[in-house]
């Protein structure tokens, strides 16, 4: 199966008044009887420009939109406008790709913090891969001839797989970095998550993770299943 997702949430639109009409007001003459002729007196009030009021409702934002902002506990819209996203890089933090120490070390490589800490938040990505749709990874699937690197995609209001993101299967260490992040053996060792955001695939960091600490993901109960991680007891 596909590799873990995260929805996000919606919110609905205020909803809008009508600004009232103004009219224009002419003030007749006014007489009186009288021996000296009494002036007319005429006053005029004009229309203010009224400022044009779209009754149009406004969109839903996509559902894929939402990054979570654990200082404020809650998914935001393109990030919290207070506590701004941060995105990183393999280079900036000195990721390096080598033997893993999951499963005994049966795992294949991995990658670890070669330099400074990743704090919490911190955003890894877009992971980098060829878009499939899923008609034609259905035929991959059909021949058995998966990658097992793919993360399947949805579409922008998570209703349905639109397809796959996938590297391959020679993966290219600096391009496909995100590629050779492994699975945890239990959920205390894991310290990214990954997520769907504007169509594409990320990772964000849970915890802090120092130097030294190998770099983990949960891709699903699928994916772990395979590398023989017993999912019941995580």
């Amino acid at each position: 199966d596909g590799r873990s997702r995260k929805r996000g949430r919606r919110e609905n639109s205020g909803d809008r008044k009508k600004s009232p009409v103004k009219r224009k007001v002419n003030k007749a003459a006014v007489s009186t009887p009288s021996t000296s002729p009494v002036p007319t007196i005429s006053t005029t009030r004009s229309l203010r420009p009224r400022k044009a009021v779209n009754y149009a409702e406004e969109p839903e934002p996509d559902a894929d939109g939402f990054i979570f902002c654990s200082a404020c506990n809650r998914l935001e819209y393109n990030g919290c406008e207070e506590h701004v996203t941060y995105f990183g890089d393999n280079i900036e933090f000195n990721l390096k790709v080598r033997k893993s120490a999951m499963n005994g070390g049966n795992s294949g490589d991995g990658v670890y913090n070669g330099g400074k800490t990743i704090s919490e938040g911190v955003l890894f990505g877009p992971y980098s891969g060829t878009f499939i749709p899923s008609s034609i990874y259905d035929l991959v699937k059909k021949d058995k001839k998966e990658s097992g690197n793919a993360w399947e995609v949805f579409d922008k209001d998570y209703k349905k797989a639109v397809g796959v993101i996938d590297p391959g299967v020679s993966l290219d260490p600096q391009l496909h970095w995100m590629a050779k992040i492994n699975c945890p053996s239990t959920t205390a060792e894991q310290n990214l998550e990954g997520f769907q955001l504007a169509g594409q695939i990320y990772y964000r960091a849970i915890k802090d993770i120092i130097q030294g600490r190998e770099l983990l993901v949960w891709y699903g109960d699928g994916y772990a299943m395979d590398l023989g991680i017993k999912v019941e007891i995580i």
